[in-house]
């Protein structure tokens, strides 16, 4: 199963909806056979464009997510459709990480 990364772009949102969207994402992957390697806060940062939710409400600050997991091309298209579908998401990206790529982050 290849490592994959998905970065999340989330609202200023509470700690509560945070946590709740990181469990219901890892629940959804876990479910479709793959393994959580681990999440990280990137920080809050300023976004080079302002977002509008469905809500309407216009988002400057957004509040960066990384996950890392190992699962197969079907589950990594699964937990990156249930992350769009989610509210408190402002953008997403997931992508495949290549194994000489994630030793040299390891190693600095």
């Amino acid at each position: 199963m290849p490592l994959y990364e998905m970065v999340m772009v989330c609202r200023m949102a509470e700690q509560q909806s945070m946590s709740l969207l990181l469990t219901q994402l890892s629940k959804t992957i876990l479910a479709e056979g793959g393994v959580i390697r681990g999440f990280t806060n990137l920080g809050d940062r300023v976004l080079t464009r302002n977002r509008t939710t469905e809500d309407g409400v216009h988002h400057g600050v957004g509040r960066f997510m990384q996950v890392q997991f190992y699962s197969s091309p079907s589950t990594k298209n699964v937990a990156e459709g249930f992350a769009r579908a989610s509210p408190e998401t402002l953008r997403v990206f997931a992508l495949k990480i290549k194994e000489d790529d994630y030793f040299r982050r390891i190693m600095g």
